[in-house]
């Protein structure tokens, strides 16, 4: 779900649980059983969404990696090949050099064009995704339910997911020794 804060981070569990009784009162599927479950429950955790971008990732040899320096949201399915390739081109950067500040600086280089893509998730999508309403709701389910068509899946693939070929990722390997 999608709403304006309002102080959620500070709320306790009863009134977790009195605000998502109440959203969610009138949702089918599986939402009864769910929230019976809940309702049961003495640990319930409740976070929003945030999404981390900041102009620097390092500062002298302090260095951020992974969501530290980028989150790009669960929304972007772009997370876990952001770790992968940060620490490889980190480890990569460090590993070749003695000159931190300058390893990092290339890591920035390579990981900023990639990191901006992961990013770049239009703001209409969490709307859409999270809904502020039962009737917007009501539409998201529709949606998925065509989404699942092998015609809508096949065009939403060739459309907006992202080719992992086509990050680059230097080469560290050392080279082939030489026979003598």
């Amino acid at each position: 779900m999608q709403k304006k804060p309002e102080g959620e981070q500070d709320w306790d569990n009863e009134r977790m649980k009195q605000f998502l009784r109440e959203w969610f009162a009138t949702d089918r599927w599986h939402f009864p059983r769910i929230l019976d479950g809940m309702l049961k429950t003495q640990n319930l955790y409740f976070d929003v969404l945030r999404q981390v971008r900041i102009a620097r990732w390092s500062i002298g040899r302090m260095v951020l990696a992974g969501d530290a320096a980028w989150c790009a949201t669960p929304l972007s399915g772009i997370g876990t090949q952001l770790a992968f390739v940060g620490g490889y081109v980190l480890a990569g950067k460090l590993a070749k050099t003695d000159d931190v500040p300058s390893a990092l600086a290339a890591y920035d280089r390579i990981m900023r064009p990639v990191v901006k893509e992961g990013q770049g998730v239009p703001k209409i999508v969490p709307r859409m995704l999270w809904p502020h309403s039962r009737l917007g709701r009501a539409a998201l389910r529709e949606v998925m339910r065509v989404a699942g068509w092998p015609f809508v899946r096949k065009t939403f693939a060739k459309l907006y997911l992202r080719d992992s070929k086509r990050v680059f990722l230097p080469n560290y390997r050392e080279p082939a020794p030489t026979k003598a």
